[in-house]
């Protein structure tokens, strides 16, 4: 039993990053919706941006095809075996294997879905941009900044209007309280769907590299893996956040494809010193 517990958390936590990275690995995806393609800077343009963002992203299901019901298909049937068979057997088994190492890696990868990173990422992105005149790490920063808002705001309402309890508030995944606005926000998880929005941003801004879509989705699954082992997320909520953040900043970054875009440069060189170096220019 614990084997299978395990094997049925490697694939609803892996699956979401294997189709993520093969959304990544695409590089002339199907759109089937109007694309702005004006470059993502901080303008008034930019701004009036999110409201049409955020239409397109509302009404995207009304234009799924046979690929996009299959992966909400899967990912629907994934979340809802969880809830009615896995969420509290996985808890109590997570609980139980708890040690100092899951903690440590939970240390290091559960600030990726935290409020503080939720601005120091894209804040550092666009201020390195505008510092050094670098469209790329200015355009990547504003994109991070409105994929985390808007998956957010959803996150956040369905929180608020379905009122979960916590695994540490309840020994029972069904139990919800309704509207509430003092706690029991357990489902969906916002550290996963934070984390996995800063993840598909990066992912699909940087996929010519080709070891940056495995890092970034890796250390999102270690985020959403952190708030099961912190015991304060079921599987079916990080499996829910962990796919709205995805899918809605894939949404926003189709929509505003990159112009001119151009391959990233590696270059290797001997400072006067005579130490080794490399560059990375994108």
């Amino acid at each position: 039993m614990q084997k299978r517990l395990h094997l049925f958390l490697l694939l609803v936590l892996t699956s979401p990053t294997l189709l993520a990275q093969r959304d990544s690995a695409r590089n002339s995806p199907e759109i089937a919706f109007a694309v702005d393609t004006l470059p993502v800077r901080p303008n008034a343009h930019y701004l009036r941006g999110y409201w049409q963002d955020a239409k397109t992203v509302a009404t995207r299901p009304l234009h799924w095809q046979g690929r996009q019901f299959l992966q909400a298909g899967t990912v629907l049937s994934a979340a809802t075996l969880s809830y009615f068979f896995f969420d509290k057997r996985i808890q109590e088994a997570a609980q139980t294997h708890r040690n100092d190492f899951t903690n440590a890696v939970s240390a290091f990868a559960g600030p990726f879905g935290g409020s503080r990173t939720f601005w120091v990422v894209p804040g550092s992105l666009f201020l390195h941009g505008q510092v050094f005149g670098n469209v790329k790490t200015t355009r990547v920063g504003l994109l991070v900044l409105e994929s985390q808002l808007l998956s957010g705001v959803v996150v956040q309402a369905l929180k608020v209007g379905l009122g979960r309890k916590r695994p540490y508030e309840s020994n029972s995944p069904p139990e919800w309280v309704g509207p509430s606005l003092r706690g029991f926000h357990s489902f969906p998880s916002g550290h996963s769907q934070a984390a996995f929005a800063l993840a598909t941003v990066v992912a699909l801004e940087f996929r010519d590299a080709r070891a940056v879509p495995p890092i970034a989705y890796g250390v999102a699954t270690l985020t959403a893996l952190s708030r099961i082992n912190g015991n304060d997320h079921w599987l079916s909520d990080v499996i829910v956040g962990s796919t709205l953040g995805h899918f809605i900043a894939k949404t926003i970054v189709r929509r505003h494809p990159e112009t001119g875009r151009s391959s990233p440069e590696f270059s290797l060189f001997v400072d006067p010193m005579g130490r080794p170096g490399v560059v990375w220019r994108f």
